[in-house]
């Protein structure tokens, strides 16, 4: 069993890193290039008004990874 807020501050910190605490390899490299393509283009976008969107992504992001511990952990109690 993972616990959740260790997954949600390892994404939080760095885009993958949770994933990688659950041993999901593969997410964990997926989530890391579409979070930097992701935080590229809003840039591009709006980048008179980063500030808050450069939070709100890794915020975002942990509670993915935090939601998908959460899923797994249940899959494994049922096993």
């Amino acid at each position: 069993m993972k616990k959740p807020w260790v997954v949600f501050l390892c994404n939080f910190l760095l885009a993958g890193a949770g994933f990688v605490y659950l041993g999901k390899w593969k997410w964990a490299v997926a989530d890391f290039l579409i979070t930097i393509m992701l935080g590229v283009a809003l840039y591009r976008l709006f980048s008179d008004s980063f500030s808050w969107i450069s939070a709100a992504i890794p915020a975002t992001n942990g509670v993915l990874a935090m939601n998908m511990a959460r899923y797994w952990n249940a899959r494994r109690q049922k096993m």
